[in-house]
């Protein structure tokens, strides 16, 4: 079985942070060079040196105390807002860890003595890349320190054809925003339901969102309000992020550009901080170094988002979309890891014949905590060309889609043009998901990443073409919903009412809720339901006795747009004899509810009702005995006051079920 230096790596996310540096150390891989690599490595000369990464075995800290001490210099480098998202959206609550402390520098310096040209350090991945001929690769390969030694990849941009015509072309309060502000961009954003949430007063504030891709011409009006805080140029090793602006800048309008009656992508309100890390035309290759670098650099500045539009293919084959293999996709997940929420194209390998091209998706989204994204057209059918899982170990991908084709976009040269390919339909999902988190600002990225594949359109029946289908953005960010309900059973002639509570923001002005699977004499009763009430009424017939799931949709119609809201299910029961019951009935001073708690589980709530409905008692507290399952009524109201003598309804909620037994009081 091939060994993976990098699962290793990888492994050691979820290990506790709080122990020492020699626990994280990895042993060396054997060999420390993979023979596929070293068969390209071999062709490595001083006149053409070849890029390599370098891993170490471990950080050269070797006690508990240097360990401590070297997480605590590490946090200086970290801004206020990055230990903010850490606390909040990280397991560890805001723990610095072992990938926080740089590599060793006696160790990189012992590799530049060497010969090695160290052009970046990953304290993530514990690794330095840089150039080397083959004879200094085999001089490193000794070094006890060092685990293993591979090429650094690297890719190709392969555009997908774009139309090339090209048009003439403050940030506001999102809820003032009308539909003919969003111009022609109006489409692509409807399709994933983001103009809702605009009106309910999201635009992404307070969540920063890292762009990597080639340069951004920041002179477009479509930027003239955002917020861009950082930008760098990893490539050149500088601040200038203008160079090659074409794809960077249609990918950061589609996040977040504001442009009113031109485009307003989803996140507008949102930091963004700028990245360049890919060149533009298809001589040029770009190493995945870059893109490391730069997660690590908006790791410590407090990102909460990072967006990318590229695969890297070079020396990676099918077996290595394990998510374990690529260190890109390793790094990725460690950002993830670090409460990042991480959106990548899919990519656009998909052809009709997989032997003639690669087909799937591309590192790093095949990453484990990654959101692959694929691409749709305006109504919903998957493009031709958006790549497709599964990943080597099987896992889905993509994720989720969105719009890719005919996207509107910024063009770098002014005015806007259409553009095509996954690397459109990322960027806005990730403006999508500056959204949901901001509705949802404590929500981790594993807690994000499963909200909106609930959301998907295809969720109930994901494939690796869609993944779990067309992004809900609005439904992911659960602002309407329907509360859980707990399984409901009531006894044969027996009444049950079930009530359904409903969150909604104030923008919703038409809800419609439906049932599926109910009894036929049951029935739905939405007359409050715009208050945010709905109830189930039954009484319980032989013809029903057993148990089925029921599922409730609820829908939301905004300016005539159909809208799935949410769903929600619980098990109805209808039984002969019940788990509970009461007595003796008819009564006259007093009455015992007895609850199996085995079968109904612990109660909840227990209430007496008169037959109008009203209710009369539900200080069950008072007389409930946990080691018996009993609670008493003695016949009076709330003020302990004797009630008149009459049918009451008992209903009893526990922890799994809901029931309603009738008795008569002398």
């Amino acid at each position: 079985m091939k060994m993976k230096m990098t699962f290793c790596i990888l492994a050691v996310i979820f290990l506790i942070s709080t122990a020492t540096a020699s626990e994280f150390a990895i042993e060396p891989r054997y060999p420390r060079i993979a023979p596929r690599f070293d068969n390209v490595l071999s062709f490595a000369t001083a006149d053409k040196p070849a890029s390599i990464w370098v891993f170490f075995t471990d950080k050269g800290i070797a006690d508990r105390e240097s360990y401590q001490k070297a997480l605590s210099i590490a946090k200086d480098r970290f801004t206020e807002k990055a230990l903010e998202r850490r606390h909040r959206r990280t397991l560890e609550r805001g723990a610095l860890d072992y990938f926080d402390i740089p590599v060793s520098p006696s160790y990189v310096r012992q590799t530049q003595e060497l010969g090695l040209a160290v052009t970046s350090q990953s304290r993530w991945l514990n690794a330095v890349s840089g150039y080397a001929d083959y004879e200094t690769i085999q001089e490193l390969v000794s070094l006890p320190f060092v685990a293993e030694i591979r090429p650094v990849a690297k890719t190709v941009h392969h555009p997908v054809p774009d139309e090339m015509n090209r048009l003439n072309k403050d940030v506001p309060e999102p809820e003032t925003l009308d539909t003919t502000d969003y111009g022609p961009s109006y489409r692509q954003s409807d399709l994933i339901n983001v103009p809702l949430l605009h009106k309910n007063g999201f635009s992404g504030k307070g969540e920063m969102i890292a762009i990597f891709d080639t340069g951004f011409e920041l002179d477009h009006p479509a930027f003239d309000s955002m917020n861009w805080t950082h930008a760098y140029n990893f490539i050149d090793d500088n601040e200038d992020v203008s160079e090659t602006p074409d794809h960077g800048t249609s990918v950061l309008s589609l996040a977040g550009g504001f442009e009113r009656g031109q485009i307003i992508g989803p996140a507008f309100g949102a930091d963004f901080i700028l990245a360049r890390t890919e060149k533009l035309y298809e001589e040029d290759t770009t190493e995945e170094r870059f893109w490391i670098e730069a997660a690590e650099w908006a790791d410590s500045l407090g990102a909460t988002i990072i967006s990318s539009s590229l695969g890297y293919l070079d020396w990676y084959e099918y077996e290595d979309l394990d998510g374990m293999t690529a260190p890109i996709t390793v790094a990725a997940d460690i950002a993830v890891s670090r409460g990042i929420a991480v959106f990548n194209s899919a990519g656009n390998q998909r052809c009709p014949n997989p032997q003639n091209c690669f087909y799937y998706v591309t590192p790093p989204a095949d990453g484990f905590g990654v959101m692959a994204i694929g691409s749709v057209d305006s109504l919903g059918v998957l493009a031709g060309t958006s790549s497709a899982g599964p990943t080597y170990d099987g896992r889905l991908k993509p994720e989720i889609v969105t719009q890719g084709v005919n996207t509107y976009a910024a063009d770098y040269q002014g005015g806007y043009r259409r553009r095509n390919g996954t690397s459109s339909a990322a960027p806005q999902a990730a403006g999508a998901a500056a959204l949901i988190l901001e509705a949802n600002p404590d929500w981790t990225p594993t807690q994000l990443r499963e909200a909106m594949m609930r959301s998907g359109n295809r969720h109930d029946n994901p494939d690796n073409l869609y993944g779990h289908g067309l992004l809900n953005a609005f439904k992911a960010a659960e602002l309407l919903r329907i509360a859980p309900i707990p399984m409901a059973t009531v006894r044969v002639t027996d009444f049950i009412l079930i009530p359904i509570e409903i969150s909604r923001p104030e923008e919703v002005n038409y809800l419609l809720l439906t049932a599926q699977n109910l009894p036929d004499s049951a029935v739905l009763n939405t007359a409050q339901l715009m208050n945010g009430y709905s109830e189930i009424v039954y009484w319980g017939w032989p013809q029903d006795v057993g148990s089925r799931t029921v599922r409730l949709i609820l829908t939301a119609d905004v300016v005539d747009v159909g809208l799935l809201a949410d769903t929600a299910e619980f098990v109805f029961r209808v039984v002969e004899k019940t788990d509970i019951a009461a007595g003796p009935n008819p009564f006259t001073d007093s009455l015992t509810i007895f609850i199996d708690t085995t079968m109904a589980g612990a109660p909840t709530d227990i209430s007496v009702h008169a037959i109008n409905g009203e209710k009369v008692w539900d200080a069950f507290t008072d007389t409930y005995n946990s080691v018996d399952g009993t609670v008493v009524w003695y016949g009076t109201n709330n003020q302990g006051r004797e009630v008149a003598s009459g049918v009451y309804y008992i209903v009893v909620r526990t922890v799994w079920s809901v029931e309603t037994v009738k008795v008569f009081k002398k």
